[in-house]
């Protein structure tokens, strides 16, 4: 599943290329340093069944290695960034400067742009992690027995780390080729659930893989105003009603055809 707000030049492109909108004087060394300690944190999390956002905004992560010098220092700035940007772009907006970011972690600008040379590029990264964080919820899904509950647990996994929550930014940033692997990838995985959740005959013989995506995506829009848990009780309300009307054989007809694929991925550009 492809994650992207308006078609602007600059300022907010999607997971791509490092083509940002960023005038300011790039720092050398690798842009991707942060990417493997995202990814292996992202995914470690979700083997957990835990929020991966919701674990960084806590600090309650175990590094295999020693958490003094350098390196440590590092991958502290990497997770500070990553909790921070996800925050000020599903709260702030997509628009919002890099600055709000690095002074939200607690970092320096330089600090930001030794890690990501442009916004793109940490849109790029967020995108890709929230991509990876999906396909181990399908595959956690996959291993369930009961074919109903691993559609449903991988729906509510989902919903939970708001896998979604960058769908705004399709079109606006370049994909990159490994988003791309990843996201059919991804796809596939829920393909397969969908396709022996229908075998089963638990779920409705209407609904597609997409549809299911599509429904996530609105679960995943942020809720007015500050965090509340009366908003999370709300959205596990919706969530399971949402999740009995997939159920076969469905009362209701569904209106029209449903989405393609080749619509669902023209939103974030040609795929390669």
């Amino acid at each position: 599943m492809i994650p992207a707000t308006s078609t602007s030049t600059s300022t907010c492109p999607a997971p791509g290329t490092g083509s940002g909108s960023s005038s300011t004087t790039r720092a050398s060394g690798p842009p991707n340093r942060l990417s493997t300690t995202a990814r292996i944190v992202a995914l470690l999390i979700v083997r957990q069944g835990c929020d991966c956002i919701g674990a960084l905004r806590s600090g309650n992560i175990l590094y295999p290695m020693s958490t003094r010098g350098r390196q440590a220092e590092a991958r502290r700035n990497d997770l500070a960034l990553l909790r921070a940007a996800h925050e000020v772009f599903t709260t702030q907006g997509f628009d919002a400067p890099v600055s709000a970011i690095a002074k939200r972690a607690g970092v320096g600008m330089g600090s930001l742009y030794r890690r990501y040379r442009t916004k793109e590029e940490l849109l790029q990264r967020l995108c890709l992690i929230a991509m990876e964080r999906s396909l181990e919820a399908a595959e956690s899904g996959l291993a369930q027995d009961d074919p109903w509950e691993g559609l449903a647990r991988y729906v509510r996994t989902c919903v939970a780390n708001r896998s979604g929550a960058l769908a705004p930014i399709a079109g606006t940033i370049e994909v990159t080729d490994e988003m791309w692997r990843t996201a059919r990838r991804c796809d596939e995985a829920a393909a397969r659930l969908v396709a022996r959740a229908h075998q089963a005959g638990v779920l409705r013989g209407d609904v597609t893989m997409l549809d299911i995506s599509l429904l996530m995506e609105q679960f995943s829009r942020p809720a007015p105003g500050p965090p509340d848990e009366e908003h999370d009780h709300v959205k596990r309300r919706l969530l399971a009603i949402a999740l009995d009307g997939l159920r076969a054989p469905g009362a209701t007809e569904l209106p029209g055809e449903p989405p393609s694929m080749e619509w669902y991925e023209a939103r974030w550009g040609s795929a390669p």
